[in-house]
């Protein structure tokens, strides 16, 4: 994956306040090529600082912009004989799995509602795959940049 631009965030006393990210999904597979998963960490006290907003659009605008793409192998040899590689595929999905923190705001559901202000859609929940603090739900999200 392709980016021109790498959001962080910090103060004076060098204590990380948070961070976003994206990385492929599914890179191995080309077919996923327009998708790519979220990260998000905000420090515990620094929440509700507005600072979580900003990491969370800093990437969604370059996604927006056409900015991100994501290199992947395709099948077949270019000309040295090695394997093909597109020019890159721009991304149109931001998705993102959260693991729902039963000791959070309202159980978690904040989170959630956060997310969707945010304009991330709810798209589905998995059980048993993601472990936080005695729960084992992730609630799944989506956005998806218009053509």
């Amino acid at each position: 994956m392709e980016s021109h631009s790498k959001p962080t965030t910090g103060d004076a006393s060098d204590l990380v306040l948070g961070y976003a990210y994206l990385s492929p999904f599914r890179e191995h597979l080309v077919s996923y090529a327009p998708t790519v998963e979220q990260s998000l960490f905000v420090h515990p006290q620094y929440h509700s600082r507005s600072i979580g907003t900003g990491l969370l659009n800093a990437p969604f605008r370059l996604v927006d912009a056409g900015q991100v793409h994501h290199s992947c192998s395709v099948a077949g040899r270019d000309e040295l004989g090695g394997p093909g590689i597109s020019s890159g595929t721009r991304v149109r999905n931001i998705i993102a799995g959260v693991a729902v923190d039963p000791e959070g705001e309202q159980g978690g559901e904040a989170l959630r509602r956060w997310y969707e202000k945010c304009l991330l859609v709810e798209v589905g929940r998995s059980h048993r795959v993601g472990f936080k603090r005695g729960n084992w739900e992730v609630f799944e999200i989506q956005v998806s940049i218009p053509q």
